[in-house]
């Protein structure tokens, strides 16, 4: 009995993690479809995740470039978080 407990507590846990993994892929795919559709906020998201290397792999060279395309919208949280990034490109 204890057994069958505990093979279904880790396929729960099992679930919960490819839940969230699903949810983030999603997430990421939305801000990308809204950022290439010329949506700042999108596009300051877009250039956080590449910098914190957050659903996607880190560079620093997209963030620059997401945060750019901000900032030429007149996004200020993009121009301070394009400040510190650019000294790592």
């Amino acid at each position: 009995m204890t057994a069958v407990i505990i093979v279904m507590l880790w396929l729960i846990v099992i679930f919960m993690v490819a839940y969230v993994f699903a949810t983030k892929d999603n997430q990421a795919k939305q801000f990308r479809k809204a950022a290439e559709q010329g949506i700042a906020n999108a596009q300051y998201n877009m250039g956080i995740s590449y910098r914190g290397g957050i659903v996607v792999k880190q560079d620093f060279e997209k963030a620059v470039y997401w945060f750019r395309k901000a900032v030429l919208q007149g996004d200020e949280k993009a121009q301070s978080a394009l400040e510190k990034t650019w000294r790592y490109v």
